[in-house]
C-alpha cells in the first residue's frame, strides 16, 4: 500500500492506495503529527511513502517518514516525474501544483487540461496533450478575499457563504454586495481564464478541486467541468509509482 501525505496551508490530508485506487481518506484540521503517521502504519501494511508541503520544511518530521517507510520521497524540484516541466523556475513551484498537473494528466491522457485548485488560493494550471506543464496563475481564494476586505477596510464585516447561498449579481445591502463582488468575481475570473486557454485549445478539458470545488462548480458557466477532489492526492501516488 501506499501512503500519500499533502499538507497544505490550513490542512492535511492523506490518501492510502492500493493498485492506484484511493481506499481510504483521511482529513486532518492541523499540520499532521509523527503521532498520527505511526498510527496509521500500524493499521496498514505501507511499504511505500511520498511526502508534500507547502508549509516550512519540517526536517524531524521527515526523517521520520524516511525511518518509517521502506520507501520514501519528499516531492521536490529533483523528484523524477513523468511529465515535462516547462516552469522556468521550479524551485519555487508549488508541489502540491505539480502533483495536480500529474494526476490530472494520469486520469485523462492525451489531452490539454486546465486544473483549477480552489483552496485557500485559487491556481490556475495548464499542461497539454504532449504532458508539457506550462505553469498557470496564482489569484486569491474565497476565505482570503473575505478576509483582505475585512481587514483592510475600517468598516467593511467579515462575510461568510453558505454552500447552498444564492448570490445575486447585484448586492441591496453591504453583505450582499460583498458576497456578489467576491463570489461572482471569482466566477467570472475563473469563467474568463477558461475563455482565453479555449481560444488556442478549443478541446481543453477543465478539472477542478480543492476545498471550495463544489461550492464554485456548480456556479460556472463554463461546461463541461470534472471535479476531482482528491487529485493531489491521485498525482502524488502516480509519481510514487513512477519512481517505484
Amino acid at each position: 500500500m501506499n501512503l500519500c501525505i499533502d499538507t497544505g496551508n490550513s490542512t492535511s490530508k492523506i490518501g492510502i492506495f492500493e493498485n492506484n485506487e484511493l481506499n481510504h481518506f483521511f482529513l486532518f484540521e492541523n499540520i499532521i503529527k509523527k503521532e498520527e503517521i505511526a498510527r496509521l502504519c500500524n493499521r496498514f501494511p505501507i511499504d511505500a511513502c511520498i511526502f508534500c508541503s507547502t508549509a516550512k520544511p519540517d526536517f524531524e518530521f521527515i526523517d521520520f517518514l524516511k525511518d518509517k517507510n521502506p520507501f520514501f520521497i519528499e516531492l521536490n524540484q529533483k523528484t523524477k516525474i513523468p511529465i515535462t516541466n516547462c516552469y522556468k523556475t521550479p524551485e519555487t513551484l508549488g508541489k502540491d501544483r505539480l502533483a495536480a498537473v500529474v494526476g490530472a494528466s494520469f486520469l485523462q491522457p492525451s489531452a490539454d487540461i486546465l486544473v483549477v485548485d480552489a483552496g485557500t488560493a485559487i491556481t490556475f494550471d495548464f499542461i497539454d496533450a504532449q504532458k508539457n506543464y506550462h505553469g498557470g496563475a496564482i489569484s486569491p481564494g474565497l476565505s482570503m478575499r473575505f478576509r483582505a476586505l475585512n481587514e483592510f477596510t475600517g468598516r467593511l464585516p467579515l462575510v461568510q457563504v453558505a454552500e447552498n447561498e444564492n448570490i445575486e449579481l447585484t448586492g441591496n445591502d453591504t453583505q450582499t454586495s460583498i458576497l456578489s463582488g467576491v463570489v461572482n468575481g471569482i466566477i467570472f475570473e475563473i469563467d474568463s481564464f477558461i475563455c482565453a486557454l479555449k481560444e488556442n485549445f478549443p478541446a481543453l478539458t477543465v478539472v477542478i478541486t480543492g476545498g471550495n470545488a463544489d461550492f464554485l462548480a456548480k456556479r460556472l458557466k463554463n461546461n463541461p467541468i470534472t471535479l476531482e477532489k482528491n487529485l493531489v492526492l491521485k498525482g502524488l501516488n502516480r509519481i510514487l509509482e513512477f519512481n517505484r
